[in-house]
């Protein structure tokens, strides 16, 4: 399906949610391959979509993974029980009516925050972005197009659909402002996050 973007004013407070690529079974595999590449223990793997056809109801594919470890969740719910409510992490996976395909988890920051998880603990929190991040990345051709400068920029390249349209325009308004004609320019993303795009610009015909 297509891994369009989140519609972000319908995002519930305190959640990330990430366009994801393929079917939902597919980001699904990339999900467990994430997770199992890290050790971490899947305590539920929940398909609400089978449910539902167990029942005879018809549900568009949606599923839940619930993951964590012991070592790294004790102290904060020790430190914070109330967390207990949010842990362990989670990545919802689902398809909506247009067939776009979504992954989302609470931020890391909204569960420190909400349970007054100490600052010192928080950092373990934030496995769940890269692993939420899996289900967002593949290596099918990603385009978008942005201006800058009265200038057009087409852009096209592999992987990254994690990064922000926003950011990613960005950064190719401010590029193509000061390139020459007919300049060729290389973005590569870095912290985490894996995009390397290439931009050509024409100037307005």
């Amino acid at each position: 399906m297509d891994g369009g973007g989140v519609n972000t004013s319908a995002v519930p407070a305190g959640m990330v949610l990430l366009p994801a690529q393929g079917s939902v079974a597919d980001a699904w595999t990339r999900l467990e391959a994430a997770v199992a590449e890290r050790g971490l223990t899947v305590f539920a793997r929940i398909d609400f979509a089978a449910d539902a056809a167990a029942v005879e109801m018809p549900l568009r594919p949606t599923r839940l993974m619930v993951f964590g470890n012991p070592r790294a969740g004790t102290p904060l719910l020790a430190a914070a029980p109330t967390a207990a409510i949010d842990l362990p992490l989670k990545v919802v996976i689902w398809e909506d009516a247009d067939g776009r395909v979504t992954a989302g988890y609470n931020s890391p920051a909204w569960i420190g925050a909400r349970h007054g998880v100490p600052e010192e603990l928080r950092a373990r929190l934030q496995a769940v972005e890269q692993l939420a991040a899996g289900p967002a990345r593949d290596q099918r051709e990603a385009s978008f197009s942005g201006s800058g400068g009265g200038r057009t920029a087409d852009v096209a390249g592999q992987g990254g659909p994690q990064v922000k349209h926003d950011v990613l325009l960005q950064e190719i308004a401010s590029a193509v402002q000061h390139a020459a004609d007919g300049a060729r320019i290389d973005f590569v993303f870095g912290k985490g996050v894996r995009a390397a795009l290439s931009a050509t610009w024409r100037a307005p015909t």
